[in-house]
C-alpha cells in the first residue's frame, strides 16, 4: 500500500482537487462510465482489507482525471 498517511477519503479529496464532494462524485461517476464503455484504466482506489472503505491519493485521481479528459478530447476531434 502506497503511504498511508497520504490516503484520502472522498471528502477529503475534494478538498485536495479543490472541488465539491458533490462535484467530485458527479466527475468520478460520468468517468468511470467512459473508462468502462471505452476499456480504459479505472479510478485508483485503495482499501486496507477487500470489503474496506475506498480511499484516495489526490495525485493519482487527478492524473486518472486528466487521462479521461485527454482520452475524451482525442475522441471527440
Amino acid at each position: 500500500m502506497k503511504d498511508r498517511e497520504n490516503l484520502l477519503s472522498k471528502k477529503d479529496l475534494a478538498i485536495a482537487l479543490d472541488m465539491s464532494s458533490t462535484t467530485l462524485w458527479r466527475v468520478l461517476k460520468n468517468n468511470e462510465a467512459v473508462a468502462k464503455q471505452n476499456k480504459l484504466k479505472t479510478c485508483p482506489i485503495h482499501r486496507n482489507y477487500s470489503s474496506g472503505r475506498k480511499y484516495y491519493l489526490a495525485d493519482e485521481v487527478q492524473n486518472w482525471l486528466d487521462y479521461i479528459n485527454d482520452f475524451e478530447l482525442k475522441e471527440n476531434s
